[in-house]
């Protein structure tokens, strides 16, 4: 699409996670980057799992190995003395000779200088070396350009000088992107003609003379939702983000909201979005209109992201986030209008386990710039009109031949021909859509439960409700305490029934309600209903037997107090 200028000062391949150098030197990571005297090598299992940073030396010999949550936006000095990146917390500086860090303010705007000074922009202003710099309009690159620190604006190139800040080029249109290549300055200016873009890629060696050398148009998707305007609210529909407006499609979801994920002994997370299966350089396409908030990878070329707000404003307020984008198709910038069937960008593609996908999610955020501490408000999935999925939940056994456990309070299984006083039911359960891949099984949507009594029908309880897979999730955020609470109340994670789900292994085990039984003795039918977002629906049952009050003299609701988990009480 772009003419895109890079400078490799060595080659290395990737395979699983295994980065191989020219030299054949192994280093454990994804992303490999020279330094002056070595390697920075990036490591990211997931992007909801912690980042690990490693610097070796030029024999190879770890120097520094150290985690982070986030790995946001990582640049390295023009010497490749200092290495800059957003941590989630803070703006994290640290020189690759001394390993010292220093940290400053939020951002996910900045660069980083020779002498380990970060340029950044924070709220309507650039700041360099305590200075404040107040700028018009959106900023879409900071750069240091032979060691001068450069703004570019929407449509301006600004240097800042002992004076302040000077303009060294202007332009009707907006700066989209900037590189800097063997000593040369690279930038790219986009013009809005509607119905298309024009990307004109200018060069200079000394911001005084500059020559335009490519010219690029890209025609915008004429595709329009069927949907408009204030119609597209957070609980009514879109079409999906891959494949836009083709109706009734086959969609393959590799992993469903909220369904629990657990990889490399890390400790186990809610999958805060959904996965679209794609192909590699797959189109990708906005559900919505809106206004781009936020352009930024959380570690790597694997997790360039946008998020596109509802609307234009700096409080609070709702959008949509597509990760897993190849970086140089993404053709907005930050504060740009997005039409609902615009193409955002390409599928990046990913390298394991035939998993390229687009990960999509509703999520909630505030400020002029989005930082990526967002939260996600709720399940997209059940919103999407054009998904056509056919195949209902599918129910496995739970516990040896039982299609449903029985454990009590101190973590023993009953037998489910003498159950009495408190335990948990346990459903196992899974969902495929347009799959038949064992490792691509996604959660259900909601569960209900019922009971029929053989003895007394003023005892039954019919479609009680459980859960749905539906809550506001904080990881993005960092709110673990939050998203830990619904992932003990929803998944059973003992040795016997222990959920996890990662790219090989797909175990849900639900815990579907602790019980307190005032019941007469008898035999009872529970009988369980899982739906997916689609809302096909299956049922199993089972036989058990209470052991419970010698006599039925308290029957109805009363006689029988069913706790459900805490989460249906606060959330639903």
């Amino acid at each position: 699409m772009l003419v895109i200028i890079l400078t490799l000062a060595f080659s290395y391949s990737h395979a699983q996670g295994v980065l191989l150098n020219e030299w054949g030197h192994i280093k454990k990571g994804n992303q490999l980057f020279n330094l002056c005297d070595g390697w920075l090598s990036l490591e990211v299992v997931e992007e909801n799992v912690p980042s690990v940073l490693r610097i070796y030396d030029n024999n190879g010999m770890i120097r520094m190995t150290r985690s982070f949550n986030a790995v946001i936006n990582l640049c390295i000095s023009a010497n490749k003395e200092y290495v800059a990146f957003f941590s989630g917390k803070n703006l994290i500086v640290f020189n690759v000779n001394t390993l010292n860090i220093r940290y400053f303010p939020q951002t996910v705007i900045f660069a980083v200088s020779n002498d380990g000074f970060p340029l950044y922009y924070q709220n309507k202003s650039v700041v360099y070396k305590n200075i404040i710099y107040l700028i018009e309009g959106s900023i879409p690159k900071l750069l240091f350009f032979k060691e001068k620190p450069i703004v570019f604006a929407e449509g301006k190139i600004l240097e800042i000088t002992s004076s302040g800040l000077q303009e060294c080029f202007k332009s009707k249109g907006k700066i989209f992107e900037a590189k800097i290549s063997e000593n040369s300055l690279y930038f790219v200016v986009k013009h809005k003609n509607v119905p298309c873009f024009s990307f004109l890629l200018f060069h200079t060696d000394d911001l005084k003379n500059y020559k335009c050398i490519d010219k690029t148009i890209i025609e915008k998707c004429m595709l329009q939702s069927a949907f408009s305007g204030n119609e597209l609210k957070t609980t009514e529909k879109i079409y999906a983000p891959l494949n836009y407006g083709e109706m009734n499609w086959p969609f393959r979801i590799g992993n469903s909201y909220a369904e629990i994920q657990t990889y490399n002994g890390y400790s186990p997370y809610l999958h805060p979005g959904i996965d679209f299966l794609g192909t590699n350089y797959q189109h990708v396409y906005a559900v919505k209109s809106g206004i781009v908030k936020a352009i930024l990878t959380t570690s790597g070329d694997l997790h360039w992201r946008i998020a596109i707000a509802d609307v234009d404003t700096n409080v609070e307020t709702t959008g949509y986030l597509y990760a897993h984008l190849n970086e140089s198709s993404i053709p907005f910038n930050i504060g740009d209008t997005v039409n609902a069937g615009d193409i955002l960008g390409t599928l990046v593609p990913w390298g394991f386990y035939n998993f390229t996908h687009v990960h999509f999610a509703r999520i909630l955020c505030s400020g002029e710039v989005w930082n990526g501490q967002w939260w996600t408000t709720d399940n997209p999935l059940v919103t999407v009109t054009n998904l056509y999925d056919a195949t209902p939940p599918v129910f496995e056994n739970a516990y040896g031949s039982n299609l449903f456990a029985f454990r009590a309070d101190n973590g023993t299984y009953l037998d489910h021909n003498y159950l009495t006083n408190n335990f948990v039911i346990i459903a196992k359960c899974y969902d495929v859509v347009n799959t038949t891949n064992i490792a691509k099984r996604v959660d259900i949507w909601d569960l209900h439960y019922s009971l029929y009594s053989d003895i007394n029908s003023a005892l039954n309880i019919s479609n009680l409700f459980v859960y749905a897979f539906n809550w506001p999730l904080g990881f993005y955020a960092g709110d673990d305490d939050s998203d830990l609470n619904i992932l003990t109340n929803v998944y059973s994670r003992d040795i016997t029934c222990y959920s996890r789900g990662n790219y090989e292994f797909r175990n849900f085990y639900h815990l579907i309600t602790n019980s307190v039984w005032l019941l007469p003795t008898g035999d009872y039918t529970l009988e369980i209903t899982a739906r997916d977002a689609s809302l096909n629906q299956s049922s199993t049952s089972m036989i058990i037997t209470i052991i419970g009050i010698p006599e039925p003299n308290v029957i109805g609701f009363a006689a029988l107090l069913f706790y459900g988990v805490a989460l249906k009480r606060k959330y639903l």
